[in-house]
């Protein structure tokens, strides 16, 4: 030092006192670098200083700051050195001060300068000198130290306060992203929140366009040059090309140093033009999708990004994802409850409509207005097919020869929900078609039935009131009988009692001729009484064909029981289920008119037996009387014909057993044709009594296809 001129060590210590007072009172990394620039090359009277940066992207060196004197032209320096040169030897891990060579009589002299343990910066001056002393070497040494170590201070300070303004800038974000209710409302107030927050002057959010496959212009945020922000509008990105393509093809975090650089991008000669320098990029997920970007720009050059505002930004993104993910499936879950409601409400109404119009309408009134759209439509089809979401647009075929057509005016969030929707209101629709058509059915075969009641009841107040006729010719025929039965016994007696006269008129002829008078007398009063049993035979005989007619009336009525039961049976077998019971009353009619009919028969045979007795009765009387009438003549005439007149006698005593058996058996047969009238009297009640039940059948019947039908209507609704 003693050997050292006193100005060179007063401008020693003057360049190490400068390069710290400048640096006191510098707050930024920038600053403290000019100040160090001016201080060294001002305090020696170098005649330039330069400050450079490691250039990354371009490879080699770029001059950061520079200092110089008046008469040193700035144009006239190289702005960038490769990094293969005397500067790139003097920052290969070195922390000393490097002397090179330089121009004659001068010499660089390079101080790197070392942050977070690498030298990617250098303070190069130019010295017009040809050594350097040692003591120069120290003192440049010490501000070499001293810059780096207020560098280092400032950039611990700036990330700590680019940390806190991030922290603020997330909160900000956070608040926004909490208050958006949809996915629009959600990227717009992000952009917004980021670009203010980080301070980048202009950002733009990009969709994802399925039929492009490319990132389109949404919505920008700032103002930039006009140029600029129409090129943004009119670009789109693919997966990998630009900034946005880079994100995207990546999914991470984009950043470049100055977008006109960049040779893929088509927004680059806009962003030279309008100062564009630096920018970001974020994609953005939906369901681990990336279904947009969102990037932001600055004017002012950024080497590169911070730690901290990556971390930062990218938590954005993520976060700004984890939102749309969350109101996504909030949308979802809403889409899910309006269309589940939407049918549910759909198929209440189809269970109450009674129409096909009506089922039409609700159709056309789901679409419209339970899913809001307004072009929701029926066409005509003749085929069927399955449900599809096609172009957002909803198709459901139903089984009404008709397609429901659904414009959907909303973003289908989930398709495959709305598809089972569709398919749902399929089901429902055939149910409704199936009901309706049950409906027509019944109201058809209750119609029919109702028909056939009528009929049936018809059918049963004509046999009623043929039972009844038949009743009363019955009760005729029955009366008949019984007065026939008396008429039959009066004979009989007769009969008996012309038996026991002839008797004793042939005992008396027998006695002699002493009584032939009063034989005489006899066979008058015999005469009388022949001929009173004839007129009472004629009479029976008149009253046994009036029973044959009645028979025959008997017969024809049971005949008509038994084909107008036949009939009943054909309406009650139509009537189905409901007609059973009067299918049992309509056979047991039938099987009752055929009883009839055997009894009639019966009664018949009766008749006939008692026609030949009575023909052969009367014969028989009319031969008596003549023989009476001989027998007088000859008791008149003599009395020795007394012989001949006890034969004539006994002839008429046979004659008047024949007669009595005749009587006994003419009285039998009256009985048993009165037992078997008495049997059809029965019948017919009972006949006439099963029409009655028969009747209240048709009429409960009636009343019960009224009763189902209310059932059927109160069960569909």
């Amino acid at each position: 030092m003693a050997d050292l001129p006193p100005l060179a060590e007063c401008r020693d210590l003057a360049v190490v006192a400068t390069t710290i007072q400048a640096l006191q009172t510098t707050q930024t990394g920038d600053a403290a670098i000019v100040g160090v620039l001016q201080a060294v090359r001002g305090t020696l009277s170098w005649p330039r200083a330069v400050a450079w940066r490691l250039d990354a992207e371009r490879g080699g060196f770029g001059i950061l700051h520079q200092a110089h004197a008046d008469s040193i032209d700035p144009l006239a320096a190289a702005t960038h050195r490769a990094a293969d040169s005397t500067l790139g030897e003097a920052l290969s891990g070195t922390d000393r001060v490097v002397v090179g060579p330089a121009e004659a009589e001068h010499l660089t002299v390079t101080l790197p300068i070392h942050l977070n343990g690498s030298a990617d910066l250098a303070i190069e001056f130019l010295a017009p000198v040809t050594h350097l002393p040692d003591d120069r070497r120290i003192a440049l040494q010490t501000v070499q130290a001293a810059l780096s170590a207020r560098l280092q201070s400032l950039v611990r300070s700036e990330r700590a306060e680019a940390s806190e303004r991030d922290a603020i800038a997330m909160s900000s974000v956070l608040a926004k992203l909490a208050a958006a209710q949809d996915e629009g409302t959600a990227l717009r107030a992000t952009l917004a929140a980021v670009r203010e927050a980080f301070g980048w002057d202009y950002g733009s959010v990009w969709k994802h366009d399925p039929e492009q496959d490319a990132m389109v212009f949404w919505v920008e945020s700032g103002a930039v040059d006009l140029e600029f922000a129409y090129a943004t509008a009119m670009s789109e990105f693919h997966k990998g090309v630009g900034l946005t393509g880079r994100a995207w093809s990546t999914g991470q975090l984009q950043f470049v140093a100055d977008l006109a650089e960049l040779d893929d991008s088509p927004r680059a000669p806009a962003a030279r033009d309008a100062g564009i320098r630096s920018g970001v990029c974020l994609p953005i997920c939906l369901e681990g999708r990336i279904i947009a970007a969102m990037d932001f720009f600055t004017t002012k050059h950024l080497a590169h990004l911070s730690e901290s505002r990556r971390h930062a930004l990218e938590d954005v993104a993520r976060l700004t994802s984890d939102t749309l993910t969350r109101l996504y499936r909030q949308e979802i879950q809403v889409q899910r409850a309006t269309w589940e409601a939407a049918f549910r409400g759909l198929r209440g109404e189809l269970g109450q409509v009674e129409t096909h119009q009506a089922l039409r309408d609700q159709l056309v009134e789901f679409g419209r207005e339970s899913l809001g759209s307004s072009f929701a439509r029926l066409e005509t089809h003749t085929h069927a097919g399955a449900v599809a979401l096609t172009d957002n647009t909803l198709v459901v075929p139903l089984p009404i020869d008709a397609t429901l057509t659904v414009p959907m005016e909303v973003d289908v969030l989930v398709p495959e929900l709305l598809v089972q929707i569709g398919e749902r209101v399929q089901g429902e629709v055939a149910r409704a078609v199936e009901r309706l058509e049950a409906s027509d059915a019944m109201a058809e075969m209750r119609i029919e039935i109702l028909h056939s009641v009528d009929q049936l009841q018809q059918s049963i107040t004509e046999q009623s009131q043929a039972s009844a006729d038949q009743a009363s010719a019955v009760s005729e025929v029955t009366s008949t009988l019984s007065e026939l039965r008396q008429t039959s016994a009066q004979a009989l007696e007769n009969s008996e009692a012309l038996l026991r006269a002839s008797e004793q008129a042939a005992e008396e002829a027998r006695r002699g001729s002493s009584v032939v008078d009063e034989s005489v007398s006899g066979m008058a009063d015999v005469q009388d009484r022949v001929e009173n049993i004839q007129e009472r035979i004629t009479a029976l005989s008149e009253h046994t064909q009036q029973i044959g007619d009645i028979i025959t009336t008997v017969n024809e009525i049971a005949e008509q029981s038994k084909l107008l039961a036949l009939n009943a049976s054909i309406e009650a077998a139509r009537a189905g289920e409901y007609g059973r019971s009067f299918s049992v009353v309509a056979n047991e009619m039938r099987d009752l008119a055929e009883q009839s009919k055997q009894a009639t028969r019966q009664v018949r045979q009766l008749l006939h037996d008692i026609q030949e007795a009575t023909a052969a009765a009367v014969v028989a009387t009319e031969d008596g009387i003549a023989r009476v009438q001989d027998g007088r003549a000859l008791a008149a005439e003599a009395g020795e014909v007394m012989s001949s007149l006890g034969e004539v006698v006994e002839q008429a005593t046979e004659a008047s057993r024949l007669i009595a058996s005749a009587s006994r058996q003419q009285g039998a047969g009256v009985s048993q044709v009165a037992d078997a009238m008495v049997n059809i009297d029965s019948a017919v009640r009972t006949a006439a009594t099963n029409l009655s039940s028969v009747e209240q059948v048709a009429t409960d019947l009636g009343q019960s296809v009224a009763r189902l039908e209310q059932d059927h209507r109160q069960a569909a609704k």
